[in-house]
């Protein structure tokens, strides 16, 4: 999925959310092509912090926030689009599901 600013930008608005455990997860799960492409995986796994803040709503509203600065796309567009429960079960796979994804988003 390309990001709609800078990979370098968009990192700077993953390290501004205030939560310990988000911060911890971004190593392993953010990963963006030097040309600005995130892993449809990266992109489900920002989905359910933004879904759920895993038990924080400020955690919550800071993610959807950053999503919909960084992607082409809002938080509540992908939240219509994609199933809850299938980013759950898809953000951790190991294999290529970026047309699933876009398909999902009507690209």
């Amino acid at each position: 999925m390309k990001l709609k600013i800078g990979t370098d930008e968009a990192l700077g608005y993953l390290i501004a959310v205030d939560n310990k455990g988000f911060q911890k997860a971004i190593s392993e799960h953010w990963h963006v092509s030097k040309e600005g492409f995130a892993r449809a995986q990266s992109v489900l796994w920002l989905f359910c912090w933004a879904k759920t803040g895993m038990g924080s709503q400020e955690t919550a509203e800071d993610v959807q926030a950053v999503f919909d600065a960084i992607f082409p796309f809002t938080y509540n567009y992908f939240n219509s689009s994609v199933d809850h429960q299938c980013a759950r079960e898809k953000r951790y796979t190991t294999g290529d599901i970026e047309k699933e994804l876009d398909e999902l988003l009507g690209y």
